[in-house]
């Protein structure tokens, strides 16, 4: 049986909201998820209801208009799953306990990070399914339908856990472009020219011509000649 790592807090909730919102970091980016709990809802719990022992979460219907939206996370039991799913993917199940999530940057625990963030959004949409149209009708949605929530969510979690510096470069030069730093642009297609050779894209920025970057790249060949 694996021990509970103890990793979940209420400050690595948080983070996890965060990142979900923002669309991860790093070399960890997906379609940012809107559809998430508040931090102030989340209410965190040791152990399950009693007519719910294998709980991961749960949400009540509780009258009360400050409580309809509170979504219960069992800790300990989401722990164990996430663990439990790391070692059907060969991953080791202790990385949970020493998992950094303030910097995702060549961050070495990649697979674990997504199984987490997976797995909490997973639980989060599910949570919300339930409570979908509570205020309305005071009755919880049935599980088939909270499964249903939680599954269009996941569609849109499309990991890409690869960074291609041409196209970020772009990305750069663009924004370089809008703010009217032609010669920043130029830096930054210099830069792209010395990556290794593929195919490159043929559309320059509206502000830099052609010609602008061909004698960039005479210029650094005679750079390299040297």
């Amino acid at each position: 049986m694996i021990k509970r790592a103890g990793f979940l807090d209420q400050s690595k909730i948080n983070r996890i909201l965060e990142l979900l919102r923002s669309g991860g970091g790093g070399k960890i980016k997906f379609d940012p998820q809107s559809e998430l709990p508040a931090v102030d809802k989340i209410i965190i719990e040791n152990s399950p209801p009693s007519d719910n022992p294998n709980a991961l979460a749960y949400v009540t219907n509780d009258p009360d208009p400050n409580k309809s939206d509170d979504i219960h996370l069992v800790l300990p039991a989401i722990e164990k799953a996430i663990q439990e799913e790391m070692k059907k993917q060969k991953l080791d199940p202790s990385e949970l306990s020493s998992l950094d999530l303030s910097n995702l940057d060549n961050n070495p625990k990649i697979n674990t990070i997504i199984i987490l963030l997976s797995s909490m959004l997973h639980i989060f949409s599910h949570e919300k399914g339930h409570k979908k149209g509570f205020k309305d009708t005071g009755k919880l949605q049935s599980e088939e339908f909270a499964e249903g929530e939680a599954d269009r969510a996941m569609q849109s979690f499309k990991v890409n856990s690869k960074i291609d510096p041409r196209s970020e470069l772009r990305k750069l030069a663009s924004k370089l472009d809008d703010l009217g730093e032609t010669s920043f642009v130029k830096d930054v297609f210099l830069i792209e020219s010395m990556l290794p050779k593929e195919e490159h894209n043929k559309e320059l920025p509206k502000k830099m011509a052609s010609k602008d970057l061909d004698i960039l790249k005479k210029d650094l060949e005679k750079l390299f000649s040297k």
